[in-house]
């Protein structure tokens, strides 16, 4: 997969309203309803990390 194309807040815009703690099925689903590219979508399914429990543990996770 290709190293992170998106600045951490372009992804937060589609995770706005986002309820935590949340799986990474929860996030791709909802930044899906909020119309996020297939770019980001796919970035979301490539985490690591399977459970998060706010906007910082997305960050952290998208950053590895």
């Amino acid at each position: 997969m290709p190293k992170n194309r998106f600045s951490p807040i372009e992804v937060q815009q589609f995770l706005k309203g986002m309820s935590y703690p949340a799986s990474k099925e929860d996030l791709v689903n909802h930044a899906r309803r909020n119309r996020a590219s297939d770019g980001i979508i796919s970035m979301l399914n490539g985490m690591r990390t399977s459970s998060f429990n706010g906007p910082t543990d997305v960050n952290d996770a998208l950053s590895d």
